[in-house]
């Protein structure tokens, strides 16, 4: 899809939060608080069905998983998007992204679910499937999830609401290392390594490609 549908989809999702779309039932995925959050609440928990799909890997300077940072270095994450009890038992989902704003994760510390998405795979529908919602573009990170595996989403993530309406996700600057709830997330200038540290699991995101581990 295009750039401009998605931006459709985030302004509608806004609209109908403002309208009270706060009626949401037990988060299982990373939706917006609206009406659509009851679907969506039901598949995080579980692996998303989605066409696993060949990728092309970030060349160099990508974050090693295999030498992760000390704890000093790492910075927790404050940003958080307010949501019902309902969806978040703490009431709000950690945001993040990267300095461009094109790789972002949505966390539940308390549930330990998570996703992180790449938003140029969607508007440029670099992993198409064959998804009735769209293509590929999402990876699901939580601490169920025992193999990481891009997924389709037909709606926008909590990180990307929040570069509409704050509060803004915050940004993971080049050269550090954030983490909220079970999942950390090292930026580097040609991708982001982001890691559930209670499942080892994780995948490195570029604009070029992915690589899950």
């Amino acid at each position: 899809m295009k750039t401009h549908s998605l931006s459709c989809v985030i302004a509608t999702a806004l609209l109908l939060s403002a309208c009270g779309g706060s009626s949401t039932s037990a988060p299982e995925n990373t939706n917006m608080p609206t009406e659509a959050s009851s679907q969506v609440a039901e598949s995080t928990s579980a692996q998303p069905q989605a066409t696993s799909q060949s990728s092309t890997a970030p060349q160099e300077g990508r974050a090693s998983s295999s030498s992760p940072p000390s704890a000093d270095a790492v910075t927790p994450v404050t940003s958080g998007f307010p949501v019902d009890t309902r969806t978040a038992a703490d009431g709000h989902i950690g945001i993040l992204m990267s300095p461009t704003g094109n790789i972002g994760c949505d966390i539940w510390a308390v549930e330990g679910y998570a996703a992180c998405g790449v938003i140029s795979y969607y508007d440029d529908a670099k992993y198409p499937g064959d998804s009735v919602v769209g293509p590929a573009w999402v990876f699901p990170l939580g601490n169920d999830i025992e193999s990481i595996e891009i997924a389709p989403r037909g709606d926008a993530m909590f990180f990307m609401m929040g570069q509409q309406v704050g509060p803004a996700a915050q940004v993971v600057e080049y050269g550090t290392t954030a983490r909220y709830g079970a999942v950390e997330c090292a930026s580097e200038t040609e991708a982001m390594t982001c890691t559930n540290t209670v499942t080892g699991r994780g995948v490195i995101m570029s604009r070029e490609g992915y690589e899950t581990f």
